[in-house]
């Protein structure tokens, strides 16, 4: 294997360190940089591909090398987990692939290519839609983000509230290919000012504004920490229950709020009516109950949420994205295999996006629920209807006790920039974590320990512009930039012939 694959092998890995171990920005700069270098100097668009394959394999299975873990649990698929982060990790690699070799065409064959500002913005515009089209083809997945690289503070991340988590990692992808470029042209005093000036208007973005607040109510949020191989199993059905009770009421001064995670109750609620008349006979007046647990409608199973009272349920939602593979096999007709969660058949999708309200007291809940995966996806609010929380119930014990938690908490977290809203957060084995309206984190509970969080959510809003526009902000701050980088480009040409 020729040395220089190798090197973009390990730059791609260089690059994928902040998503999972060293929270450091720069790390990636230096990783693309030597992928860009590499990439401009390129003989042909087949060498070109092939190195971009390289460093996206390097990228992508040092960052996601989590995914063998949840076929472990299984041992009739348990041989496919040593080969499955090869798998993904070369598929998510074509990605990066199609991005290069537009890329390539630009720097080798286009009129710009000695546009610098032109160049840096559309070769940016084509590494953001191959990460675009990652986040929406086979049922999407937007993990790892090009702007998670800033999520080890709440003061970068304020512009996500105006353009979303694909406008930061527009603007991320913009910031190293300038920076690259400048290296490469040896114009190292622009150089620095970059490095500089894009984190500063990160921070200057990043002031928070004042949250609305119309009254609080007291929330529970328990994490049970049942392993996964115990969790699905009738033998300790009662015991995980217990658990479970136990948490919720383990004091008194009941909370208006109680908060359990992703299929809780692993059985299908909606016909169990035993389970519902004991739950409900625990849960005190004007105190409501979420949990995650399946559904069963003409003969289709939903993974669902239901909201209880001391009446009995009163709302449930279906989970309308589901994981390719864990909840559903992708081309059924043609694959054969066992999908990941229990049972034989396929999961449905539910119809619609939902609020569920509660009235405690003087004041309404208007939760906006979600489950596990769906968290990671931006959604702009739904129309005409005002949620003022989020909540997302996951399980997370598929994870064990790798990077993966933590990275799937950090693509939740910008749901509650982008919509200005607090988001809790629940979690089987952890991580749970409660986030105000900035994204700022208020409490959580460590990965793999049981426990719970009382605490006063204050019913808040934070009215973003993203929130009301979704993506259309986006393309405005595009054709921004590239107005602006068309105007630089003929500053610095002017500058150079009249010098």
């Amino acid at each position: 294997m020729k040395k220089e694959y190798m090197k973009l092998f390990f730059a791609g890995m260089l690059s994928s360190f902040p998503f999972s171990f060293i929270a450091f920005p720069p790390l990636t700069i230096v990783g693309f940089y030597i992928f860009f270098r590499e990439l401009f100097l390129s003989a042909c668009a087949k060498n070109a591909v092939i190195l971009a394959f390289f460093f996206g394999f390097g990228y992508n299975l040092f960052g996601m090398h989590w995914i063998f873990f949840p076929l472990t649990f299984d041992e009739n698929i348990m041989y496919f987990a040593p080969i499955a982060p090869i798998i993904f990790a070369s598929f998510f690699a074509l990605f990066i692939c199609f991005s290069s070799l537009f890329v390539y065409l630009i720097i080798k064959k286009s009129l710009v290519k000695k546009h610098v500002y032109l160049s840096s913005v559309l070769i940016a515009s084509f590494f953001y839609t191959g990460e675009f089209l990652r986040s929406e083809l086979f049922g999407g997945f937007p993990w790892n983000l090009y702007g998670h690289i800033w999520s080890f503070s709440e003061n970068f991340l304020g512009i996500v509230k105006y353009i979303g988590i694909f406008g930061l990692s527009f603007l991320t992808i913009l910031w190293i290919v300038l920076v690259s470029q400048k290296v490469l042209l040896k114009k190292f005093k622009d150089t620095v000012i970059l490095l500089f000036i894009f984190p500063g208007f990160l921070l200057l973005t990043g002031i928070s504004n004042e949250e609305r607040t119309s009254g609080s109510i007291k929330v529970r949020v328990v994490q049970p920490n049942i392993p996964q191989d115990k969790k699905w199993s009738r033998e300790y059905m009662k015991y995980n229950m217990n658990k479970l009770i136990k948490l919720s009421f383990k004091e008194k001064g009941s909370p208006s709020l109680i908060i359990w995670p992703e299929v809780a109750v692993p059985e299908f609620l909606n016909k169990s009516k035993g389970t519902i008349e004991y739950l409900s006979k625990l849960l005190p007046k004007e105190t409501y109950l979420l949990l995650g647990s399946l559904r069963i409608e003409d003969k289709e199973i939903f993974n669902s949420s239901y909201l209880l009272s001391n009446k009995g349920i009163i709302d449930h939602y279906d989970k309308l994205k589901l994981v390719p593979f864990g909840e559903f096999i992708p081309f059924r007709d043609f694959f054969s295999f066992k999908k990941l969660t229990e049972g034989k058949r396929d999961f449905s999708k539910g119809v619609d996006r939902k609020i569920m309200p509660i009235k405690v007291k003087k004041s309404i809940l208007k939760i906006e629920p979600s489950i596990c995966y769906e968290g990671i996806f931006p959604q702009k609010r739904i129309n005409n209807l005002e949620s003022n929380v989020l909540i997302n119930i996951t399980n997370d014990a598929w994870f064990g006790t790798t990077t993966g938690p933590s990275q799937h908490l950090t693509a939740t977290r910008f749901r509650s920039i982008e919509r200005g809203l607090p988001l809790i957060r629940v979690a089987n084995s952890g991580i749970s974590a409660i986030y105000n309206g900035s994204g700022k984190l208020l409490d959580s509970i460590p990965l793999n320990q049981e426990g719970y969080i009382d605490f006063d959510l204050k019913i808040s809003h934070l009215d973003t512009i993203y929130s009301n526009y979704g993506d259309k902000t986006f393309i405005v701050m595009f054709l921004i930039i590239l107005f602006l980088a068309i105007f630089l480009d003929f500053f610095s040409i002017k500058k150079r012939l009249n010098n």
